[in-house]
């Protein structure tokens, strides 16, 4: 997923910001990152309320203990979705403005 997300917004926003100014990229900027926080808050809710059937679907054949638990760690670790996503849109506009150090340093 952050590949797509980053092979979309670094040309997107760099010809933005080059033939139509800054302000205009950063509307871009916002409206894609509101856009992702939302799309990405629902798949979420949608994944951390089938949790358990999601589990079926993947790991059949577990034991019922074995299940709650995986039920309970796929609910924890569903939320990264969201900040990953986020996370990799300034990613691909630090990369815009050629700073590459703090990206490199929070992989």
């Amino acid at each position: 997923m952050s590949t797509a997300i980053k092979t979309v917004v670094v040309p997107i926003y760099s010809d933005k910001l080059y033939s139509e100014g800054k302000k205009t990229a950063d509307r871009f900027y916002s409206n894609l990152s509101n856009f992702t926080l939302v799309i990405s808050t629902i798949f979420t809710l949608i994944g951390i309320i089938l949790a358990e059937y999601i589990i079926y679907v993947f790991a059949p054949g577990l034991s019922a203990e074995t299940h709650d638990l995986a039920t309970i760690l796929i609910r924890i670790t569903l939320p990264i979705v969201v900040f990953s996503s986020l996370m990799d849109i300034n990613r691909g506009i630090l990369q815009v403005y050629k700073s590459f150090v703090m990206p490199s340093i929070a992989v």
